[in-house]
Protein backbone atom coordinates (compact mmCIF):
# COMPACT_ATOMS: atom_id res chain seq x y z
CA UNK A 1 0.00 0.00 0.00
CA UNK A 2 1.17 3.33 -1.07
CA UNK A 3 0.43 7.08 1.08
CA UNK A 4 1.39 10.39 0.52
CA UNK A 5 0.95 13.04 2.96
CA UNK A 6 2.26 16.20 1.94
CA UNK A 7 6.21 15.46 0.80
CA UNK A 8 6.05 12.32 2.70
CA UNK A 9 5.72 9.45 0.52
CA UNK A 10 4.62 5.76 2.90
CA UNK A 11 5.04 2.49 1.73
CA UNK A 12 3.37 -0.56 3.42
CA UNK A 13 3.66 -4.25 3.62
CA UNK A 14 1.09 -5.23 5.26
CA UNK A 15 -2.20 -3.54 7.17
CA UNK A 16 -3.23 -5.24 10.67
CA UNK A 17 -5.85 -4.44 13.13
CA UNK A 18 -8.21 -2.42 10.38
CA UNK A 19 -5.26 -0.06 9.93
CA UNK A 20 -4.43 0.44 13.96
CA UNK A 21 -1.05 -1.25 12.96
CA UNK A 22 1.58 -1.47 10.09
CA UNK A 23 4.36 -3.93 8.96
CA UNK A 24 7.06 -2.97 7.10
CA UNK A 25 6.78 0.72 6.80
CA UNK A 26 8.86 2.95 4.64
CA UNK A 27 9.10 6.05 4.94
CA UNK A 28 10.18 8.49 1.87
CA UNK A 29 10.67 12.09 2.76
CA UNK A 30 11.28 14.93 0.43
CA UNK A 31 12.34 18.53 1.04
CA UNK A 32 10.29 21.77 -0.21
CA UNK A 33 11.45 21.40 -3.48
CA UNK A 34 10.73 17.27 -3.83
CA UNK A 35 14.03 16.30 -3.57
CA UNK A 36 14.74 13.21 -1.35
CA UNK A 37 16.56 13.82 1.52
CA UNK A 38 15.46 10.34 4.15
CA UNK A 39 14.57 7.08 4.23
CA UNK A 40 12.77 5.71 7.40
CA UNK A 41 12.12 2.54 7.45
CA UNK A 42 10.44 0.57 10.65
CA UNK A 43 9.72 -2.78 11.64
CA UNK A 44 6.45 -2.09 12.68
CA UNK A 45 4.10 0.64 13.56
CA UNK A 46 1.07 1.44 16.01
CA UNK A 47 -1.02 4.62 15.87
CA UNK A 48 -1.79 5.99 19.08
CA UNK A 49 -2.69 10.15 20.18
CA UNK A 50 -2.87 11.12 16.68
CA UNK A 51 0.12 10.05 15.49
CA UNK A 52 2.44 6.73 14.61
CA UNK A 53 4.89 5.25 16.55
CA UNK A 54 7.39 3.36 14.53
CA UNK A 55 9.28 0.06 16.43
CA UNK A 56 12.72 -1.29 15.16
CA UNK A 57 13.64 2.25 12.84
CA UNK A 58 16.38 2.62 10.84
CA UNK A 59 17.11 6.30 8.95
CA UNK A 60 19.24 6.87 6.21
CA UNK A 61 19.53 10.62 5.91
CA UNK A 62 20.93 11.64 2.70
CA UNK A 63 23.83 14.38 2.97
CA UNK A 64 24.43 17.14 0.40
CA UNK A 65 27.93 16.18 -0.24
CA UNK A 66 26.54 12.91 -1.37
CA UNK A 67 27.38 10.61 1.26
CA UNK A 68 24.37 9.10 3.98
CA UNK A 69 24.18 8.64 7.59
CA UNK A 70 22.78 5.68 9.10
CA UNK A 71 20.48 5.98 12.45
CA UNK A 72 19.29 3.18 14.42
CA UNK A 73 16.41 3.86 16.85
CA UNK A 74 14.04 1.20 18.51
CA UNK A 75 11.35 3.80 18.80
CA UNK A 76 10.27 7.23 16.50
CA UNK A 77 7.34 9.15 16.17
CA UNK A 78 6.27 9.88 13.36
CA UNK A 79 3.41 12.74 13.66
CA UNK A 80 1.25 12.51 10.41
CA UNK A 81 -2.82 13.36 8.76
CA UNK A 82 -2.74 9.81 7.30
CA UNK A 83 -5.11 8.01 10.05
CA UNK A 84 -5.71 4.34 10.83
CA UNK A 85 -8.86 4.92 8.17
CA UNK A 86 -6.57 5.90 5.56
CA UNK A 87 -4.56 2.82 5.20
CA UNK A 88 -7.60 0.76 6.05
CA UNK A 89 -9.35 2.35 2.93
CA UNK A 90 -6.41 1.61 0.55
CA UNK A 91 -5.97 -1.77 1.45
CA UNK A 92 -8.86 -3.01 1.30
CA UNK A 93 -10.29 -4.86 -1.89
CA UNK A 94 -12.80 -2.74 -4.34
CA UNK A 95 -15.75 -4.49 -3.47
CA UNK A 96 -15.65 -4.15 0.17
CA UNK A 97 -15.58 -0.25 -0.83
CA UNK A 98 -18.46 1.31 -1.21
CA UNK A 99 -20.09 3.12 -3.92
CA UNK A 100 -18.93 6.72 -2.68
CA UNK A 101 -15.65 5.79 -1.78
CA UNK A 102 -15.05 3.81 -5.20
CA UNK A 103 -16.17 7.18 -7.06
CA UNK A 104 -13.66 9.08 -4.69
CA UNK A 105 -11.29 6.48 -5.34
CA UNK A 106 -12.18 6.55 -9.08
CA UNK A 107 -11.97 10.92 -9.25
CA UNK A 108 -8.29 11.34 -7.55
CA UNK A 109 -5.08 9.90 -8.41
CA UNK A 110 -3.73 11.02 -5.50
CA UNK A 111 -5.90 8.29 -3.20
CA UNK A 112 -5.98 4.66 -3.88
CA UNK A 113 -3.11 2.47 -4.01
CA UNK A 114 -4.11 1.52 -7.98
CA UNK A 115 -4.94 3.26 -11.03
CA UNK A 116 -7.76 5.09 -11.34
CA UNK A 117 -9.28 3.13 -14.23
CA UNK A 118 -9.25 0.13 -11.62
CA UNK A 119 -11.57 2.07 -9.54
CA UNK A 120 -13.40 3.24 -12.01
CA UNK A 121 -14.07 -0.10 -13.92
CA UNK A 122 -15.46 -1.32 -10.39
CA UNK A 123 -17.30 1.69 -9.73
CA UNK A 124 -18.91 1.33 -13.37
CA UNK A 125 -19.47 -2.61 -12.30
CA UNK A 126 -21.33 -1.21 -9.20
CA UNK A 127 -23.76 0.97 -10.75
CA UNK A 128 -24.52 -1.87 -13.86
CA UNK A 129 -25.79 -4.66 -11.91
CA UNK A 130 -28.88 -3.40 -10.67
CA UNK A 131 -29.29 -1.82 -14.01
CA UNK A 132 -29.03 -5.44 -15.49
CA UNK A 133 -31.68 -6.51 -13.65
CA UNK A 134 -34.04 -4.20 -14.33
CA UNK A 135 -33.28 -4.44 -18.39
CA UNK A 136 -33.45 -8.66 -17.74
CA UNK A 137 -37.23 -8.18 -16.20
CA UNK A 138 -37.89 -5.71 -18.80
CA UNK A 139 -37.07 -7.89 -21.33
CA UNK A 140 -38.80 -10.95 -19.99
CA UNK A 141 -42.11 -9.09 -19.17
CA UNK A 142 -43.02 -9.33 -23.25
CA UNK A 143 -42.31 -13.00 -23.76
CA UNK A 144 -44.27 -13.75 -20.60
CA UNK A 145 -47.49 -11.57 -21.95
CA UNK A 146 -47.29 -13.39 -25.46
CA UNK A 147 -46.84 -17.03 -23.57
CA UNK A 148 -50.14 -16.10 -21.66
CA UNK A 149 -51.62 -14.97 -25.13
CA UNK A 150 -50.83 -17.83 -27.35
CA UNK A 151 -50.52 -21.43 -27.08
CA UNK A 152 -47.06 -21.55 -28.28
CA UNK A 153 -45.22 -21.79 -24.48
CA UNK A 154 -42.52 -23.73 -26.27
CA UNK A 155 -41.73 -20.90 -28.73
CA UNK A 156 -41.83 -17.98 -26.11
CA UNK A 157 -39.25 -20.11 -23.81
CA UNK A 158 -36.98 -20.44 -26.55
CA UNK A 159 -37.20 -16.23 -27.48
CA UNK A 160 -36.96 -15.19 -23.88
CA UNK A 161 -33.55 -17.80 -23.58
CA UNK A 162 -32.32 -16.29 -27.12
CA UNK A 163 -32.66 -12.59 -25.96
CA UNK A 164 -31.30 -13.65 -22.32
CA UNK A 165 -28.49 -15.07 -23.93
CA UNK A 166 -28.28 -12.22 -26.80
CA UNK A 167 -28.02 -9.70 -23.61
Amino acid sequence: VWARDGDTLARVNLVLNRGRELSGLTLFIRDSSSVFHERVTAQRARFDKGGWDLYDVQTTVVRASGGADLTRLSQWRWNTDLSPQHFSDLAATPASLSLLELANFAANENVGSRPTYYYRTWFNKRLALPIMSLIMLLLAAPVAQSMQRQRGAGLGFMAGVGMGFLY
